[in-house]
C-alpha cells in the first residue's frame, strides 16, 4: 500500500501536480524504491547537513567579527582625512605668508625700480598723488 501511494505521488511529481507536503513525503519515504528519482533523492539525503547545537553562538561571533573591522576602517579613514586637512591648512598658510612681501622687500624693489631711471628724472621734485599697496602715483612739480 505504501509503495503504491509513493508511486502515485511520484507520477503526480512527474506531471508537476504535487504540493510541497507531498514532495517532502516523497523525499523522506522514497529510499529503496526503484524509480528514476530514487538515486537523486538518496544523493540529496547524503548531502543534507545537520545544524549543530552551537550554531547560534558561531553565527553571532561571525557577526561581531564583521562589524569590528568596519569600525577600525572608519577610524583609519577619519584619521587620514584629518591629516590631509591639516596638511592643506599648513600648506595654504605657508603659501599665503610667502606671497605677502615684507616691508624690506618692497623697499628694495622700489630702490631697484628707481635705479632704472636716469638721474635727471630722479632729481625732479615729485609729489605722491595716490598710494596703495600695489600702486604709487607721482606727480612732478617744478
Amino acid at each position: 500500500m505504501k509503495k503504491e501511494h509513493i508511486k502515485d505521488i511520484f507520477k503526480k511529481y512527474e506531471n508537476g501536480q504535487t504540493s510541497l507536503e507531498e514532495e517532502q513525503f516523497l523525499l523522506k519515504n522514497a529510499t529503496g524504491l526503484d524509480f528514476p528519482l530514487s538515486d537523486w533523492i538518496n544523493l540529496e539525503k547524503q548531502r543534507k547537513k545537520e545544524v549543530s547545537e552551537d550554531f547560534n553562538e558561531r553565527l553571532w561571533q561571525s557577526f561581531d567579527r564583521r562589524t569590528q573591522p568596519k569600525k577600525k576602517i572608519l577610524k583609519s579613514v577619519l584619521i587620514a582625512a584629518a591629516s590631509v586637512v591639516l596638511f592643506f591648512t599648513f600648506y595654504s598658510k605657508r603659501k599665503q605668508e610667502s606671497t605677502q612681501q615684507s616691508l624690506w622687500e618692497k623697499e628694495a624693489l622700489l630702490l631697484e625700480a628707481k635705479s632704472m631711471f636716469s638721474e635727471n628724472e630722479q632729481n625732479i621734485n615729485q609729489e605722491i598723488v595716490f598710494e596703495d599697496d600695489l600702486i604709487t602715483i607721482y606727480m612732478a612739480t617744478k
